[in-house]
């Protein structure tokens, strides 16, 4: 049975990371930290590189867009923090929402680069704007709560999990709202589509795992997944699901089945010692990245022989 297999680690923040998207390099990534500073690492090599951002606020998310050069930081304050990495410097710091910034989306519009950014905030507002302009269209209110998570579906609708357990999807055009609905209880965190079926998979502070289909968003499947909140959710070579909690664990899930294969916890695996709030996989090199609260960044493969 396929197992999750720990390779290495590193460390070299001093407070909690809370994202992780990919770095200057297709082998690198930064992540962000309640230290106050971005970082960017190399997966090879699982060691810090020379490059760093200090920030006044703490971040919440990051987001690297390689074809502008561009590196977007929502902090803990409600701004956004515009980077340059070509010229290394911050081009704007946009006071974008009320309370923190906790997810993005940038969409694309095919050939004619016409380009607009979604970012969620902590008072309930759903902002879009110009990119990579970065000027204002639009600020629409959604439930008063966190916005901790958006994704693109297939269809092109976008779906919202927000922190009062209210999942949302709107339409693409003009964000009307197309369905509301009570997903978990206390919140959802992280959201997916499932890349072979017409699904979509949430987690929530409930620790449930939660399949919703597509068109009618009626529930197909609840499954008891982790002891507390599942923050993070990564789908693997369209064959698994991996899960990420406050529970510190790790969950490996077989995506046809939705049988659990494999769970990583201590004191077996010399592993997280506190929530593990982000993953990133690296499709290249096969390696799953793990970090959370005890400022740990794990470094796994899948053993489909074990």
């Amino acid at each position: 049975m396929s197992q999750l297999i720990k390779i290495g680690e590193t460390k070299g923040h001093a407070g909690p990371i809370y994202s992780i998207t990919r770095g200057k390099s297709s082998e690198s990534i930064f992540t962000c930290s309640g230290d106050r500073f971005v970082a960017e690492w190399s997966i090879p090599q699982m060691e810090v590189l020379p490059f760093s951002v200090k920030l006044k606020n703490p971040a919440f998310k990051v987001l690297h867009d390689s074809e502008q050069g561009l590196l977007l930081l929502g902090n803990s304050i409600g701004g956004i923090h515009v980077i340059d990495l070509k010229q290394g410097k911050e081009l704007r710091l946009l006071q974008a929402h009320e309370k923190g910034v906790f997810s993005f989306l940038l969409l694309r519009e095919g050939e004619t680069g016409a380009q607009q950014l979604l970012s969620g905030g902590g008072g309930g507002r759903l902002n879009l704007w110009s990119y990579p302009e970065m000027e204002l269209l639009r600020s629409i209110p959604l439930h008063p709560s966190k916005i901790r998570c958006i994704e693109l579906l297939d269809d092109g609708n976008v779906f919202i999990g927000q922190s009062n357990g209210m999942a949302s999807v709107l339409d693409p055009i003009y964000f009307n709202t197309k369905a509301e609905w009570k997903a978990h209880e206390g919140g959802v965190f992280c959201l997916l589509h499932h890349p072979n079926k017409p699904l979509i998979i949430t987690g929530g502070k409930d620790g449930h795992l939660r399949l919703w289909h597509k068109n009618t968003f009626e529930e197909v499947l609840a499954i008891p997944a982790h002891n507390f909140g599942i923050y993070d959710l990564q789908v693997i070579n369209k064959t698994y699901l991996v899960s990420a909690s406050r529970d510190k664990t790790l969950a490996l899930w077989d995506l046809k089945s939705m049988d659990v294969l494999h769970r990583v916890s201590r004191p077996k695996v010399n592993m997280h010692t506190h929530s593990i709030n982000c993953l990133f996989w690296d499709e290249e090199s096969q390696v799953l990245i793990s970090a959370g609260d005890d400022r740990r960044i794990i470094f796994w493969t899948i053993n489909e022989n074990a």
